[in-house]
């Protein structure tokens, strides 16, 4: 394999997103927030440029060519009322990497192979 140099997980990135994701509208709930109340989380990934997306499972397939950042930083926000956290946990998940994948120069990512991942990994709670 030829070195890659600084990498980022394509599995380990939408196992992070969705879990904070996840955790997020649980612990609030857990707390008696108001359904309507803004809830804000940002997602930031410092020292990205120059690093390769990458498929580390052994089980998928890698990218045909390099998916680099060119960005120093990606940031990604998400404001929304907890109730819409709570119902729209997958769609928001699915929506936020996509985001940062984009920065990745990953312009159209395959959005049914991610939903299903993020679909299960929320699904084990």
């Amino acid at each position: 394999m030829p070195e890659q140099g600084k990498v980022l997980g394509f599995e380990l990135t939408i196992y992070h997103i969705s879990k904070a994701i996840g955790s997020l509208w649980h612990l609030y709930r857990e707390l008696d927030v108001p359904d309507d109340e803004v809830i804000t989380i940002n997602f930031i990934f410092l020292k990205a440029k120059d690093r390769n997306l990458v498929v580390l499972s052994p089980s998928r397939a890698g990218f045909m060519s390099r998916q680099v950042c060119r960005s120093p930083q990606i940031s990604v926000e998400r404001q929304l009322p907890l109730e819409e956290w709570q119902a729209s946990e997958v769609d928001i998940a699915l929506e936020i990497s996509i985001e940062v994948f984009q920065q990745f120069q990953w312009i159209e990512p395959n959005l049914n192979s991610i939903r299903t991942l993020v679909s299960n990994l929320l699904a084990k709670g």
